[in-house]
């Protein structure tokens, strides 16, 4: 029989901050009472949401036009994160009739602002009134920071601004360490980064977990080692399970034990060799693909196909990304009962599933630990169970194996 597990976490978090101070003085960490606090900005009642863009060139080693770009492309990751139509195993063990749907608004640019958009990213200090530098007390502590303005108790909206800090001048942010990379958005994928981080906070997730809503993630990001890992590797999911990815190099950017895979196992031949998997649209299986390291990536070759039995489910736990408090005064969501409704959560679970590779009629049993942070195989090799295939995220790996 399969288990199922079940956790419901009441998420706390204070506004980000990236470098905390460590001068000796008095730090805590505790359980205040948020109240909607947390909430997502959005949800099912707003169809439109309104941004604009306040740059300061001479603080950014990135230009305008690319820095919109990235808050439109931050904006299409969460929205196939939160979307439904990825999932490899759908199982919904919370029977409510209302859910919290997240990202499902039309996001439109407003190229000038009008200071009445929903939502106001401001990059750099000379965009900041002064209310906002006496909020934050020094801007340039914070990598980025959302600051929710006002929220309409009644319709569950809430609106504010975004605030980046410059890489360049003398508001530029603060260097955790003589680690601390400079300059580090003429690397627009580290820029990426903050943007999702922060949108995050929009959608409603606090800091949670270790990676990329983590309290401490912004502050990692720009360590020189580090650094070098986000920009080479592909953005990971966070709440949805990996669909493709490669097992190719073998750099030492790559923790020992993040990305591996037995080659006998798949009728590899070259330990040199390359393997890809990736995942059908709309089908539980996965294509699996080879190429030896020197070869291009229009020379991939289907060497056979990872079946997923949905119906052999081992093990199942979820946790909510999101959870979304209701007060009296709400109009948006039907009376449950409750003064919460639980949104997107993590997919994390184990299923049976078979391989077929080559011409070979025989399947390979095997089971399948799918979640956000890795995609690992396991199979029976030299009459062992071990894993035949790991593929996980390499900063997380990073931290528990130091470079």
């Amino acid at each position: 029989m399969p288990s199922f597990r079940f956790f419901i976490f009441i998420f706390i978090f204070m506004t980000q901050q990236v470098f905390a101070s460590t001068n000796g003085g008095w730090v805590s960490s505790g359980g205040e009472i948020f109240k909607n606090a947390k909430n997502p900005w959005f949800v099912k009642n707003t169809k439109d949401v309104y941004y604009c863009v306040q740059f300061s060139s001479a603080e950014f080693s990135i230009d305008e036009s690319r820095a919109v770009d990235l808050i439109h492309q931050s904006l299409t990751y969460w929205k196939e994160q939160f979307s439904n139509n990825t999932s490899i195993v759908v199982v919904d063990p919370i029977v409510t009739s209302e859910k919290v749907e997240l990202n499902t608004q039309n996001f439109i640019y407003n190229k000038t602002c009008s200071l009445t958009e929903d939502i106001i990213f401001k990059f750099g200090y000379k965009n900041l009134n002064q209310d906002e530098i006496e909020y934050l007390g020094a801007p340039n502590k914070y990598l980025g920071v959302t600051i929710r303005k006002s929220y309409d108790e009644i319709n569950l909206k809430g609106t504010g601004v975004v605030y980046i800090s410059g890489d360049l001048g003398s508001q530029a942010y603060v260097k955790s360490s003589a680690d601390t990379i400079d300059k580090a958005w003429q690397f627009p994928k580290l820029l990426q980064y903050v943007i999702i981080h922060e949108l995050g906070h929009i959608f409603g997730i606090p800091h949670t977990g270790s990676g990329l809503m983590s309290e401490v993630f912004l502050d990692q990001l720009l360590i020189r080692k580090s650094a070098a890992l986000f920009v080479r590797e592909p953005i990971s999911p966070f709440i949805k399970s990996y669909e493709q990815f490669q097992i190719c190099d073998n750099s030492v950017l790559i923790p020992k034990g993040s990305q591996a895979f037995v080659s006998s196992f798949f009728n590899i031949k070259s330990a040199d060799d390359c393997i890809k998997l990736e995942r059908e649209q709309n089908k539980k299986e996965f294509k699996i693909y080879t190429r030896k390291k020197t070869e291009n990536d229009s020379d991939w070759k289907q060497i056979g196909t990872l079946f997923v039995d949905q119906t052999e489910l081992v093990d199942f736990s979820l946790k909510p990304a999101v959870l979304l408090q209701l007060s009296d005064k709400q109009t948006v969501f039907k009376s449950m009962g409750s003064s919460f409704l639980v949104g997107p959560v993590f997919q994390n679970y184990k299923v049976d599933g078979h391989i077929n590779l080559g011409t070979s009629l025989k399947p390979y049993s095997v089971q399948i630990d799918f979640s956000p942070d890795s995609f690992v195989i396991y199979g029976n090799y030299n009459n062992q169970i071990r894993q035949v295939l790991t593929y996980g995220n390499p900063f997380l790996y990073s931290l528990l194996n130091p470079f």
